[in-house]
């Protein structure tokens, strides 16, 4: 009897057969449940996300309509009687309020308003949580109660706010003041905007069942067409009691696209894997004894590092040459990608880092020259957010094309990673490496390149250090001065090149037309968003120094309005968080003045007409310069309107009364007071006291009474020390004595403000 016996043919059918059925079963048991398991996961924190926005957002709009409230009750202990034609007119002039009114202790209503004659009111505010409510003109909310919150109200969900007017007569029963806004439309679209997604609130008392087996204890989940995703999360008044649930449809295409692509390519991985393998198997099985197990020692040999790739077809023959060439040209390839950066072709952070150790030691030990320059895109940031990746990512390659040119044969252009570049220039002095830079610098600066039809321009910023430039005792040590240097030069303006060992000398100094410095400041400003608060921060402690160098007495006059600013929110009971908005935006209110000529910004006497009209133009600039910063969101309006007049006098826009937002009237009392306490050359300055009197005399017309009266209130205290702010030395520069402070423009009235 014969013994059957495979070829090579039926083995590799056999190994392919197999190693299908191994990835089908593999897909089917780990695979396939890993990825809905991953993606439940990523779809269900995308809800909670989603949940804790819109919560953040209600929260918010909670807090500004208590506000309101206790901004009008405080008007009834200023002994303005808050009755209900006053209520009226107040209320109208807030806005997102849809309803107000009044009750004694026992609830009765004694005054209301409502927006268009709009049925939201309550006829009867129940005290008691255990008496029942009968009908919709009624409504349950106990004097203990939270001062805010959700609430169901004339057969509509609202926000509340309350807040205590007064005690009657000898009784202790307070009467309370009511704000409430509607859960609208236009208040869910704003939270959906910020979602982001389309969010409903559904009157049930029954919430839905996600369909996705998530946890009862987090928002529940379903998947709609069209690649979004269904939430639903209960809404609860303020003592715990449903008021139905909140519906959101998010959008989930990113996620759905992402499990399935992380699946997908697993998959093809693993099958190129066996694809592979099978190959050389049948490839293998062709070859003599001899040549294979020549062949078999040489790649163990170049796996262990002690054989060259280039040598592995040396004395082949045949098949097994074949075989040597094809599995020399992959390992070169695939040596070659493992050092090298796919989007660009430049050396990656790997091999840049291999050529600086081994350029480092040769240059130590021979005594040569090495330099090295790191460099990246200035504002690529803002390249991303307004032309997208795809034109971030052609930038850097028309970047990387240009640093390529511009090297010589024997430099080494790399590519760490994001916007960053890298340039190891053996046998090159400092001298030498500023020419390569120089010509870099100017290369990117004179192209341009077309992205949706607009054209976009570039600009690096480049650090140079060598092994002259002292603390250079391994390579890390070498990189880290070139990265100095980087900063430094985006600290000088970017679109330079500094040296290491030029650092200490150089100084970022302001100047240049109104448009240079405008761009200049919002430069310096941009992606603030993006960076730690500590970065933040130091980066405004920056903008006071460049306030100091253009004028030294801006950023004592800056201090002041802080100090002043900041001791009304204190006797106003503000929170600390509002009170350190208040400081910050007090801080930075005339950054706008720093873009103005120096025939305006630095004039010794009064100004002409011509100077006061520019001089003006100071907050739309100021505003301009902060506005995108979402850490400065708050300065922006202080900055445009903290010369508005309280009876729409003032200027850029003409706001007038509680128009004006509270942070600006504030600013605007401590400017003005800054301003009468402080020499001029065109006046002599006022006292305390007489500040005082004129601030009181143009309450109502210029200032906002209430701000004029809590700043009052509290400098009282201090007397005669109000002005002693402690103030640090102007960087750069000693302050100049009084009779030479800059002057401002005299306002309309005997109140200078600016």
């Amino acid at each position: 009897m014969t013994q059957s016996k495979l070829s090579s043919p039926g083995v590799l059918l056999i190994a392919a057969a197999v190693t299908a059925g191994g990835i089908y079963l593999l897909d089917l048991y780990v695979l396939e449940p890993r990825a809905v398991s991953q993606k439940t996961l990523a779809l269900q924190e995308q809800a909670t996300r989603a949940a804790g926005a819109a919560t953040s957002i209600l929260r918010a709009e909670e807090n500004r309509l208590l506000t309101m409230c206790r901004m009008l009750a405080r008007r009834e202990e200023a002994g303005t009687r808050l009755d209900h034609d006053n209520l009226s007119r107040c209320a109208a002039g807030l806005a997102d309020v849809d309803a107000a009114w009044m009750t004694d202790g026992a609830g009765r209503v004694l005054g209301t308003w409502r927006r268009g004659g709009q049925k939201l009111l309550p006829a009867v505010v129940r005290r008691s949580l255990t008496r029942p409510v009968s009908d919709d003109t009624s409504v349950e909310i106990p004097h203990e109660a939270p001062a805010s919150g959700l609430l169901f109200l004339g057969g509509e969900v609202v926000l509340f706010a309350r807040s205590t007017i007064g005690w009657e007569g000898g009784s202790q029963t307070a009467t309370q003041l009511y704000l409430a806004r509607r859960l609208g439309p236009d208040l869910l679209a704003k939270i959906g905007s910020v979602i982001p997604g389309e969010l409903i609130l559904v009157r049930s008392a029954e919430q839905p069942k996600g369909i996705l087996g998530s946890d009862p204890s987090q928002p529940a989940i379903w998947l709609l067409p069209n690649g979004r995703l269904g939430a639903a999360w209960p809404a609860r008044d303020t003592w715990g009691r449903d008021l139905g649930y909140f519906s959101a449809h998010i959008a989930a295409s990113r996620i759905l696209a992402h499990a399935s692509s992380t699946r997908r390519t697993i998959l093809i991985v693993l099958s190129l894997s066996a694809v592979t393998m099978l190959l050389i198997i049948l490839g293998a099985s062709v070859f003599l004894a001899g040549p294979m197990s020549r062949l078999v020692r040489r790649l163990q040999r170049v796996e262990s590092g002690t054989f060259a790739i280039e040598d592995m077809t040396r004395g082949l023959r045949g098949e097994p040459l074949l075989l040597a060439t094809k599995l020399q040209s992959a390992l070169m390839a695939m040596s070659q990608l493992s050092k090298t950066d796919e989007m660009t072709g430049l050396a990656n952070r790997r091999q840049f880092d291999e050529g600086l150790h081994r350029a480092f030691h040769q240059a130590r030990r021979h005594g040569r020259p090495l330099s090295v320059m790191v460099m990246d895109i200035d504002l690529f940031k803002a390249i991303n957010d307004t032309k997208g990746h795809q034109a971030g990512d052609e930038v850097i390659k028309v970047v990387a094309n240009i640093i390529k040119r511009c090297c010589r044969q024997s430099d080494l252009p790399a590519r760490p990673g994001g916007d960053e570049f890298a340039v190891l220039l053996p046998e090159t002095t400092t001298a030498a490496a500023a020419v390569v830079a120089e010509r870099i610098r100017k290369t990117v600066f004179d192209r341009t390149i077309l992205i949706h039809g607009s054209e976009v321009a570039m600009t690096v910023s480049i650090g140079i250090a060598d092994l002259e430039a002292g603390r250079t005792e391994t390579p890390e040590d070498l990189v880290a001065l070139a990265d100095e240097a980087l900063y430094a030069a985006k600290q000088l303006g970017r679109n330079r090149f500094v040296q290491a060992h030029e650092i200490e000398q150089d100084e970022w100094v302001a100047g240049g037309e109104e448009g240079d410095r405008v761009e200049m400041l919002r430069n310096k400003l941009a992606g603030l968003d993006t960076q730690f608060k500590s970065l933040f921060v130091r980066a405004l402690q920056e903008i006071v120094q460049v306030m100091e160098g253009r004028d030294p007495t801006m950023a004592d006059r800056a201090r002041k309005v802080q100090h002043y600013a900041s001791l009304i929110g204190r006797q106003l009971n503000l929170s600390e968080d509002l009170i350190k908005q208040i400081e910050l935006a007090s801080l930075v209110h005339d950054i706008g003045m720093l873009a103005l000529p120096d025939s305006v910004a630095l004039c010794q006497g009064r100004l002409s007409e011509e100077q006061t009209e520019a001089m003006r133009r100071h907050t739309l600039v100021g505003a301009k310069i902060l506005d995108g910063t979402e850490f400065l969101e708050q300065a922006v309006p202080v900055a445009r309107f903290h010369h508005e007049w309280f009876d729409s006098t003032g200027y850029p826009d003409g706001l007038s009364g509680l128009g004006i937002p509270p942070i600006c009237r504030i600013v605007a009392v401590a400017d003005a007071f800054n301003a009468m306490t402080s020499q001029r050359p065109f006046r002599d300055k006022m006292s305390i006291q007489e500040a005082f009197e004129e601030l009181r005399r143009h309450a109502g017309k210029q200032f906002d009474p209430d701000m004029v009266e809590a700043f009052v209130a509290g400098a009282s205290k201090l007397g005669e020390k109000l002005t002693d702010v402690p103030l640090p030395k102007a960087s750069g520069a000693e302050r100049p004595p009084a009779d030479e402070t800059p002057a401002e423009a005299p306002s309309k009235e005997l109140t200078p403000v600016g």
